[in-house]
């Protein structure tokens, strides 16, 4: 073909060709993290939840693919059955045109509710007007502890740096008040 895209009457040697294009679509592992509703039996909290499987393989364009760290898994403890099973549908991602797998197997392990005390944590003054400043009746007022309820398996996993508490002080004037 010319420039114009005329054919040209010309012999062409060789007349065949072979060749391999490979074609491939992106794709990204992500794990799957579940997010428990619903309440454990009384006097129980939830210790573990196994998920199987753990991650998947999420296809699409990587652009898309791009922005999903991991994917959320709704678990109802109101839908277990007797093994304290579930299987679960996962919602396909908006702009990810295939998944691996599109359903989890839940296995839910409970354990006597336990109790943990966090002592002297430190309370964070936030939202302060910057032209004030805080000062705590007394140190009592400056530290509080904190009752934890749940497993012993997650309880043991936290510790008085994994907590945070705060104050919102957002509009208040100066004075003296009993702030939640």
């Amino acid at each position: 073909y010319d420039k114009l895209g005329n054919k040209l009457d010309v012999e062409i040697k060789p007349d065949k060709l072979t060749a391999s294009v490979q074609v491939t679509t992106p794709s990204k592992v992500v794990p799957v993290e579940a997010v428990v509703t619903g309440n454990a039996p009384a006097g129980y909290s939830v210790g573990n939840l196994t998920l199987s499987p753990s991650e998947v393989k999420l296809y699409g364009e990587t652009s898309a693919l791009e922005s999903y760290e991991k994917l959320q898994l709704q678990v109802d403890l109101y839908q277990l059955d007797d093994n304290n099973e579930l299987i679960v549908k996962l919602d396909k991602p908006e702009n990810v045109h295939k998944m691996d797998t599109d359903t989890v197997k839940v296995k839910v392990t409970f354990e006597e509710t336990q109790t943990k005390v966090l002592e002297n944590i430190a309370v964070d003054f936030k939202n302060l007007d910057a032209k004030y400043r805080v000062k705590a009746k007394d140190l009592v007022d400056a530290m509080i502890n904190l009752t934890l309820k749940g497993s012993t398996t997650k309880l043991n996993s936290i510790s008085t740096d994994d907590v945070k508490v705060s104050i919102d002080l957002l509009g208040y004037k100066p004075g003296e008040y009993e702030v939640p």
